[in-house]
């Protein structure tokens, strides 16, 4: 795989809230320095080419930014990013803003009593497909039909994001990191793991979730598939026919998801994830 780290062919790392990227946060910065790294969490994607050129080109943006990007930098799209379980990362969103967001944010969702009412009455965008959202790029703007957004993130997964990662098959996909960009993976320190139980949520909270969720679940399982058929053998073994020795290599905890990747609500424990 060519080299994903260049100054005039910079990764564009996504960091979709709830999928361990406070986590992965924590690790980037351990592991690159400015004018390397840029971290990118304001809402002025002017201000960060601005202060780009001024203190140097770097090969690793990080931040809460949408698909598009890249135009105002004017680099190549390249993007990565990490998914996950969709109804587990809305009913993390939701708890988060609820226990630790002291913004507006927070308060509109401190003003519903369960998941369920705030992602049918809120309005709020990121409580329905966000992650096909911020890879399109539209954001909080008007979406297309489910087939049409979920469609149109899946063709931008492949051919923009050479390399993505899966929270529920989190130490492969950081593994992944550090085979291709050199991520450091000396420690993992975990940021913001949820609390919620699933068994606390009634059946009417996760079926409107679903429901509000179905462009996010299809591209999901979209990833899924594309991450252990392609993301993994070309990365970590070369290709495919290396495939069976590096999985032979992990061992069977580090390769089971922490959560059933496409079924939804079948955990009753806490939320495994961070960030």
């Amino acid at each position: 795989m060519q080299d994903l780290l260049s100054p005039s062919h910079p990764l564009l790392f996504m960091h979709l809230p709830k999928t361990a990227g406070g986590s992965i946060l924590a690790v980037v910065e351990s592991s690159f320095q400015p004018p390397d790294l840029y971290l990118f969490y304001h809402d002025d994607p002017s201000r960060a080419a601005d202060e780009i050129a001024e203190a140097g080109p770097a090969r690793l943006i990080y931040g809460h930014f949408v698909y598009g990007l890249h135009q105002t930098l004017d680099v190549p799209p390249r993007y990565c990013c990490f998914l996950r379980n969709p109804v587990d990362r809305t009913i993390s969103h939701f708890y988060h803003l609820k226990t630790a967001d002291p913004g507006p944010y927070g308060d509109l969702a401190r003003g519903f009593d369960s998941v369920g009412d705030f992602v049918e009455r809120s309005g709020y965008w990121a409580a329905s497909n966000l992650m096909c959202r911020m890879i399109t790029g539209l954001g909080d703007g008007r979406v297309p039909p489910d087939d049409l957004l979920a469609g149109w993130a899946k063709t931008l997964l492949r051919d923009h994001f050479p390399i993505f990662g899966i929270s529920e098959f989190l130490p492969l996909s950081l593994e992944v990191l550090r085979r291709t960009i050199g991520l450091s993976l000396d420690s993992f320190p975990v940021v913001n793991k949820g609390s919620y139980r699933l068994r606390e949520l009634s059946q009417r909270d996760i079926d409107l979730v679903v429901s509000a969720n179905q462009a996010d679940l299809d591209l999901y399982g979209f990833a899924v598939r594309r991450f252990l058929d392609t993301i993994l053998p070309e990365t970590m073994c070369g290709g495919p026919a290396g495939m069976a020795n590096t999985l032979t290599a992990v061992s069977p905890a580090s390769f089971e998801p922490l959560s059933c990747p496409i079924r939804v609500g079948s955990g009753s424990g806490e939320s495994a994830l961070p960030g």
